[in-house]
């Protein structure tokens, strides 16, 4: 039994020895990149006696979201939701009227096209409120857990199928949102080993949902020994997997405060926990750590903590990405706040980096939150007090990992995000952060004054993306033509765009489309388009030409010969683009006879052609059209005679013989016959 204890205990020394090494790989702070800028925080409610602390803050992948809140109402407390669209407040609503008061801090999921999900316990039970899309108002309040329900987590996927956990008398329970509707469905039975005691406390449950309409579950739970490990559990629409997998390490130790998150693809996820372990002298250290998820088997655990010393480590937070990227976030013994980047798999390369030491505190423990975009950006926010005694602030870093500039850490400058105009931040009160599939950034907390206590929200926002301009350089025949651009990307618009033509400002538009308001010149003219955010952050187009061309040609033209049908006629055409110096020029002459007859194109500047026409009233309508599609048009009426018959020449008489006076023969008798008739 001995050397059973004794191969436990070398076999916790060694982890801790490796967990050791990861702290002199901890890089120090980097550069900050020029992709966005963070904003000191703004005031969403308050400021009044009655904000009480931040509840949850979620920010879907288009950019909407909201942060749920605690906030007093007649003296009790209640749950309140802060609608955001473009990284600003667009309303404030209170979701449970005529309810009790609330247990706890109330938790909310979002998701594309402004669904949005908020939950929260009270003496009645947990319940649920659901917001369809953007515009539409939560509707009612739904029960979901009877009374004695505590501690609600809630998720939603890219898609809007969500899950929601909760704690009852020492079990855990579960409902599923399907993907359009309203009302959750309970998951039948406990997701916990019966017996045991779950979800309670620092076991408290959270999930997490995936975009193929699969869930996780995750949570502590006693087993008989009284020792807490943590459990994860899948959930399949509106049912319990049959496999629930212990994340804990040493079956003999204790977890606690597991934190969740799940990719698009629902094989793929990572939970993150405390456990203590053997410090090698008899004593206990907790440390947070890591597993990744993959089918139903956890990989080895990682260390996320960073420092291997005594002491405990606080609660660590998962964010990722839909393809399960993301990042670790966790404050260490002594102050220190540490985030770890999940990677993509590699053979050569572990699934997660070593812990980065991203900020500091001295005072109030770090609790540091990260979240992870669909870019490949993220942003870690913690508690910072630069002195013992010195008001608490709000620190927070970029993650801008970019494999074509090595030479910068993918971690950007320290930014404060508190205003000290609005007082000290409660570090009581909660800290979150969430992410856009851009990048960026919201990050809620608690600020108070003089005046009263602040929910405030500061942003990360990236710079919008530059303007493509669509307007070619081809010749135009308006003095105002229309200019086409293809709309800056910015999540978190809106956007407004200036036209500069020629080096000077044009007008402003809020589509990607300007009409000059006075003619522009003949000629070629540069442009350029300047777009600017809500924020002020400017993102300049490439410089662009168009032409102007609305002088039409000149034409002269002649025709000579007689006008006789059948009789060829001898057209001069000549024409020129009289515009400005460097003119569309002349794109082609036409010439129509009028007579039926097949048109004649030539793109020269000059010609004579021949045309026979027959006896009529005919118009000839000849045209010069520039490249800028300019024409000028001349006719010419053309009458076309009969020939004349030519006059017989006069000849000489022709002279009539004189008739022969008949003869007679006599005849024997010596009478005369009679002529014949």
């Amino acid at each position: 039994m001995s050397g059973a204890r004794d191969g436990r205990r070398r076999a916790r020394r060694a982890l801790l020895a490796a967990l050791a090494v990861l702290l002199a790989l901890a890089t120090p702070a980097g550069a900050q990149r020029s992709g966005g800028t963070f904003f000191a925080g703004q005031t969403v409610d308050g400021p009044s006696a009655d904000i009480v602390a931040v509840g949850d803050l979620d920010i879907a992948r288009d950019g909407t979201g909201a942060v749920a809140y605690v906030r007093r109402d007649a003296g009790v407390e209640h749950a309140f939701v802060a609608i955001l669209d473009g990284g600003a407040v667009q309303s404030v609503v209170r979701v449970d009227p005529d309810l009790p008061d609330l247990i706890g801090r109330p938790a909310l999921a979002a998701s594309d096209g402004g669904r949005i999900v908020v939950t929260f316990a009270n003496a009645a039970g947990v319940f649920a409120a659901v917001r369809a899309a953007t515009g539409q108002p939560f509707g009612p309040a739904q029960p979901i857990g009877p009374a004695g329900a505590v501690s609600p987590a809630v998720d939603l996927a890219v898609t809007g199928t969500g899950y929601l956990a909760w704690a009852r008398a020492g079990d855990v329970e579960a409902a599923y949102l399907p993907r359009t509707a309203t009302s959750f469905q309970p998951i039948p039975g406990i997701l916990d080993g019966e017996g045991a005691d779950a979800g309670g406390g620092a076991l408290r449950p959270r999930v997490a949902a995936a975009a193929d309409g699969i869930g996780l579950a995750v949570w502590g739970e006693r087993d008989a020994a009284g020792r807490s490990h943590v459990i994860a559990r899948r959930l399949v629409r509106a049912a319990a997997s049959a496999v629930a997998a212990d994340a804990t390490i040493d079956p003999g130790a204790s977890a606690d405060t597991p934190s969740v998150g799940i990719g698009d693809d629902s094989s793929f996820a990572w939970v993150a926990f405390r456990e203590g372990f053997d410090d090698g002298s008899g004593g206990t250290v907790t440390r947070a750590v890591a597993r990744r998820l993959r089918g139903s088997t956890f990989d080895d655990p990682v260390a996320i903590d960073g420092v291997p010393g005594s002491g405990a480590s606080g609660t660590p937070h998962v964010g990722l990405n839909g393809r399960a990227l993301g990042m670790l976030t966790v404050g260490a013994p002594g102050g220190g706040a540490y985030a770890s980047v999940v990677r993509d798999d590699a053979p050569t390369l572990a699934p997660l980096d070593p812990p980065v030491l991203v900020g500091a505190s001295v005072g109030p423990a770090p609790e540091p939150v990260g979240a992870f975009a669909e870019n490949l950006d993220g942003v870690t926010a913690w508690f910072s007090a630069p002195a013992p005694g010195a008001p608490t602030e709000v620190h927070a870093r970029t993650f801008e990992d970019d494999p074509s500039v090595s030479h910068l850490p993918p971690f950007g400058d320290d930014a404060s995000l508190a205003d000290p105009a609005l007082g000290p931040v409660d570090p009581l009160a909660g800290l979150d952060a969430e992410v856009t599939r851009a990048g960026d950034a919201a990050v809620a907390f608690v600020q108070t004054a003089a005046d009263g206590r602040r929910l405030v929200v500061a942003v990360y926002d990236r710079i919008p993306g530059t303007p493509a301009l669509n307007t070619t350089s081809n010749w135009r025949s308006r003095a105002r033509p229309d200019l086409v651009w293809s709309p800056a990307f910015d999540l978190w618009g809106p956007t407004s765009y200036q036209v500069m033509v020629d080096g000077q400002p044009a007008g402003t538009s809020v589509r990607p489309l300007f009409t000059p308001p006075l003619p522009i010149a003949d000629g070629t003219h540069r442009w350029q388009v300047v777009a600017t955010d809500r924020r002020g952050q400017v993102a300049r187009s490439l410089s662009g030409t168009f032409r102007v061309d609305v002088t039409a040609p000149v034409i002269t033209s002649s025709f000579s010969g007689k006008r006789i049908a059948g009789k060829l006629l001898k057209l001069h055409l000549a024409a020129s683009d009289l515009g400005s110096p460097d003119g569309s020029g002349l794109a082609q002459l036409r010439v129509d006879w009028g007579d039926g007859s097949l048109p004649v194109l030539s793109y020269l500047r000059g010609v004579t052609l021949t045309h026979a026409y027959p006896r009529g009233t005919f118009v000839a309508r000849l045209s010069a059209t520039d490249h800028a599609g300019n024409a000028a048009v001349r006719e010419w009426t053309l009458t076309i005679k009969k020939p004349k018959k030519p006059k017989k020449k006069p000849g000489k008489k022709r002279k009539t013989p004189a008739k022969k006076p008949a003869t007679t023969t006599p005849s024997p008798g010596g009478a005369t016959p009679a002529r014949s008739g």
